[in-house]
């Protein structure tokens, strides 16, 4: 085969996987499960492929190791109790290491990059669609979730059953942090006209408020605080924005406060808020200091149990990614797992590392590692920042590198 059609062949074969990652990327982030499988079809193809290109694949060492500690967890909680346990979880886990891997090269092209961007547009747009029509009619918003979920989050008002703005994950804590750090990614990494930030923007904002999470809001004032005052040549619109926005949302309220107050949403919300305890299940620190306590053992310095969390005979989840991961497939596996979506490169930039807060935060206190579109979400972010970074380091090397030429060429 000659030089020519051997390179034809390759970029054949580039095109075609980044074709099969930009599906993987609209297939994790908004297409319904497999109906018979209960599975997204990003599982299958992403297995697939690593499959039939196995003596292409290099992940790191680490990673091999957490992957072959999941399994093992998964053996010893099957020989513990004579049940697969965690299985679903384990495998989101070790998708999440498989993806994030053949992603991760595929981002540093700038082509690739714009595909991304067109898919997080569409996306957004979903995400405020679905909104609208959470507050327009809940229950409306909630036959479309069961369908594209096949589950539902619900909390009780009085003798009223509300639907928790959930757009397509399992928890409404996680939805909105994913969203705030989404929304971070467009702010920091993407450059568009003012016209499509404001969209973003409102579209997000407005879906953060309506899932009722006291964390996506923290995490929501946070980022606004961040792309107000950091120094980038986005800062001047976008505060402008928010200034504007913050302008037309007290004259609205003021005009629509009889509707508003006696909405559902609002309603929702000020049950949420005057029962605080219940809405967190007697608490964070209680699940925790119990899982410590409780179900922590030494060997998960080695290894877990596979996801079997029982305690008394009753079956719980710990509210952290940190206990969960370690409880369930050892210590190693969550420090593997911190280190690969969370940790960027040295030098990073702190506005890199706000993009992921709220997906930190979430993984910290809440169950969001059990949560599929929450682990697709943190995949795709942290590719796509770690891709940036890496870009912005290539270029500042290349810089110095022609610099040093210039120097060293006799004047």
């Amino acid at each position: 085969m000659s030089m020519n059609a051997t390179l034809v062949e390759q970029e054949k074969i580039y095109s075609l996987t980044s074709g099969l990652a930009l599906f993987c990327i609209v297939d994790m982030l908004m297409l319904p499960y497999i109906r018979v499988l209960s599975c997204s079809a990003a599982m299958l193809l992403v297995v697939f492929w690593y499959f039939v290109n196995v003596r292409e694949v290099a992940l790191k060492r680490e990673i091999y190791v957490a992957i072959i500690m999941i399994i093992l967890s998964v053996v010893i909680g099957f020989v513990q109790t004579k049940a697969v346990s965690g299985l679903s979880v384990a495998f989101i886990i070790i998708f999440a290491f498989l993806v994030f891997s053949f992603l991760r090269n595929r981002l540093i092209t700038e082509q690739f990059k714009k595909a991304v961007s067109v898919i997080l547009f569409v996306y957004i747009t979903f995400v405020f669609v679905l909104a609208l029509l959470y507050i327009a009619k809940p229950s409306a918003f909630f036959s479309v979730r069961s369908f594209w979920t096949m589950s539902g989050t619900e909390i009780t008002f009085t003798e009223m059953v509300i639907n928790r703005y959930t757009f397509l994950y399992s928890d409404p804590n996680n939805a909105g942090c994913c969203f705030v750090a989404i929304l971070a990614y467009v702010l920091f990494c993407e450059k568009h006209k003012t016209a499509t930030y404001l969209y973003y923007i409102c579209a997000l904002v407005v879906s953060v408020v309506v899932t009722f999470s006291v964390q996506a809001v923290l995490a929501l004032v946070i980022v606004v605080f961040a792309a107000v005052f950091t120094k980038s040549g986005a800062t001047r619109q976008i505060r402008k924005i928010f200034i504007g926005m913050f302008a037309v949302a007290v004259v609205v309220f003021l005009l629509n406060f009889d509707r508003i107050m006696n909405s559902s949403v609002v309603k929702s919300l000020l049950f949420r808020v005057g029962n605080s305890n219940l809405s967190t299940g007697g608490g964070r620190m209680s699940f925790w200091k119990a899982t410590i306590e409780n179900a922590l053992s030494w060997y998960n310095i080695f290894v877990g149990k596979g996801a079997v969390m029982d305690t008394a005979g009753k079956t719980y989840l710990p509210h952290s990614g940190h206990l969960y991961t370690t409880i369930s497939f050892g210590l190693l596996t969550n420090i593997v797992f911190c280190k690969t979506f969370f940790l960027l490169p040295r030098g990073s930039k702190l506005k890199y590392y706000i993009i992921l807060l709220p997906l930190f935060l979430i993984f910290t206190i809440n169950t969001g590692v059990a949560d599929y579109r929450f682990v697709c979400t943190l995949v795709l972010l942290s590719a796509c920042v770690n891709a940036t970074v890496e870009a912005e380091h290539d270029q500042r090397n290349e810089i110095a590198s022609e610099g040093a030429e210039d120097q060293a060429v006799p004047g």
